[in-house]
């Protein structure tokens, strides 16, 4: 496997561009954005490589990372349903972002959950607005967001933000995120399901979950990590190994979060329309005694996050 120093070619990209990067909020699914923030990063170096008898001299300073996001969203039919069930956003100047998967279940009693998704993502982002940068509780903004969601339907949901040197996560059904260092998955988050394609998901109904249910997380992360974050299209479709050889190429080509969300949600593309290959949706399906092989047809949700 090819060896990246994802910290030093992050950094290069970074501090090669032009301009900062500028990240609009997105829902994913409505015809809304607002621009949130701009987000530059600053390169800080340690230069205590000195002599030891130097070394009292040189003052270390553990800095406060920065998340630079992108994302890429593909809707499984955008002739028929353009905005597709999934929702997320990006809210760069409180270091947090969030991802919603609409059940499509519901689409059999002529409900569109992706109504659900897109107003609880954007709920969470007015919550978020209130939230001082570095304080925010992820279970805390879906609890209120799913307070103010009042449309019929049902939605996983994904929320994270950084927080000095941690990833803070509340996650309710099988969307979620893996952590990327070095080269290696060193974190990938647990799926909630009650049994085989059936998630855990918020809703109002009596056969869904209340925020309660959402299972709170926490992982270390460095500066050069790169956070992977989608839907179950994405993660139905890709093995990790599959993710992590596209970031790999993705950094070493130099690509910026939102054009490597791009790559990875279209290799996930390619395998969801395969019939003949082994995917983790096939796999899983075998074990809970379904006869299936290939991919599986799904609106495709990418959210990639470089630490700095």
């Amino acid at each position: 496997m090819l060896l990246v120093d994802f910290a030093s070619v992050i950094v290069l990209m970074i501090s090669e561009q032009n301009s900062p990067e500028i990240l609009a909020l997105k829902t994913g699914l409505m015809n809304q954005s607002e621009e949130m923030a701009m987000a530059s990063a600053v390169v800080q170096t340690d230069d205590c490589t000195k002599p030891e008898q130097e070394q009292s001299q040189c003052i270390r300073v553990k800095r406060s990372l920065e998340m630079i996001s992108g994302a890429f969203y593909l809707p499984k039919d955008k002739t028929l349903k353009p905005l597709g069930e999934d929702a997320h956003f990006l809210y760069p100047e409180k270091q947090t972002i969030g991802v919603a998967d609409g059940v499509g279940g519901w689409a059999e009693v002529g409900v569109d959950s992706g109504e659900f998704a897109r107003k609880l993502m954007m709920n969470a982002v007015i919550a978020i607005r209130t939230e001082p940068k570095g304080t925010i509780d992820p279970k805390k903004i879906l609890t209120k967001a799913y307070s103010k969601t009042d449309q019929k339907g049902a939605s996983t949901a994904c929320i994270l933000t950084l927080s000095g040197h941690n990833l803070h996560a509340a996650n309710v059904g099988d969307s979620g995120f893996m952590v990327i260092r070095h080269g290696k998955v060193i974190y990938r988050s647990p799926i909630q399901q009650h049994r085989f394609n059936y998630p855990f998901q918020l809703g109002h109904d009596y056969l869904s979950e209340c925020p309660n249910s959402a299972e709170e997380l926490e992982v270390s992360v460095k500066s050069g990590d790169v956070i992977i974050a989608g839907t179950d299209g994405l993660f139905d479709n890709l093995y990790p190994r599959e993710i992590l050889r596209a970031v790999i190429e993705g950094i070493t080509q130099g690509l910026m979060p939102q054009n490597l969300a791009q790559k990875i949600a279209e290799v996930a593309l390619v395998n969801s329309r395969n019939r003949e290959i082994d995917t983790p949706f096939s796999c899983a399906a075998r074990l809970a005694g379904f006869k299936r092989i290939g991919g599986k047809v799904d609106d495709i949700t990418v959210i990639v996050v470089y630490v700095v």
